[in-house]
């Protein structure tokens, strides 16, 4: 995956991964799950994970870049997240 040479990264990160899974609802010829780079469920986890709890309107970006405190950070912890949720949901990859 390539953000290019960006100043805030997890910003790119999310526009990245919003607009791949807005362009795969889109398209008829493929299934919902199909493609998918986000679990649907991602986002609960990440609310749970933070100690939120919940994840609000904010969705898994919000919740995570308030955890973060910063935009590097955030990217790291996005990445983490992600690692700790694929582990937990089908054994250590």
């Amino acid at each position: 995956m390539f953000l290019g040479n960006v100043e805030n990264k997890f910003d790119a990160l999310v526009g990245f991964v919003e607009g791949y899974m807005c362009g795969r609802c889109h398209r008829r010829d493929s299934e919902p799950a199909h493609g998918q780079l986000l679990p649907d469920d991602f986002h609960e986890f990440t609310g749970r994970e933070v100690g939120t709890g919940h994840f609000g309107a904010q969705g898994w970006c919000g919740v995570i870049s308030q955890a973060a405190g910063s935009d590097d950070r955030a990217f790291e912890m996005f990445f983490e997240l992600l690692e700790k949720y694929e582990n937990e949901k089908y054994g250590d990859i």
